[in-house]
């Protein structure tokens, strides 16, 4: 897994790239999130568009970034999920809970509201 972290406008847009398997990928996007709502930074977009496959550790790191999100007053919304991802979240009841839309323009529309 690759991971590219930019903020925009205050939201931190990170982009995933490749698998994300295991729970070193875990602990990098785990990591990552917590750096930003340490900066003040409680909105969060993951781009999904490069993403290929999450299994369940990815779908774990996803939720608890949501968690942690919301905790500091933020929110979390994924973007431009790839089908095998999201008939997981559809599986597994999550689609009720994650926010999910078609761009990263749509996603941060969202969050500004």
């Amino acid at each position: 897994m690759e991971l590219i972290q930019e903020v925009q406008n205050n939201i931190t847009v990170i982009q995933l790239e490749g698998n994300v398997l295991s729970d070193a990928d875990s602990k990098v996007i785990l990591s990552k999130v917590q750096e930003s709502i340490d900066d003040g930074k409680n909105d969060v977009i993951f781009d999904l568009s490069k993403t290929r496959f999450v299994n369940s550790s990815g779908i774990g790191a996803l939720i608890t970034s949501m968690t942690k999100a919301r905790k500091a007053g933020g929110n979390m919304v994924l973007a431009c999920v790839p089908d095998s991802v999201s008939k997981l979240l559809e599986i597994t009841k999550l689609d009720g809970i994650v926010t999910q839309v078609d761009t990263v323009s749509d996603a941060k529309a969202l969050i500004t509201e």
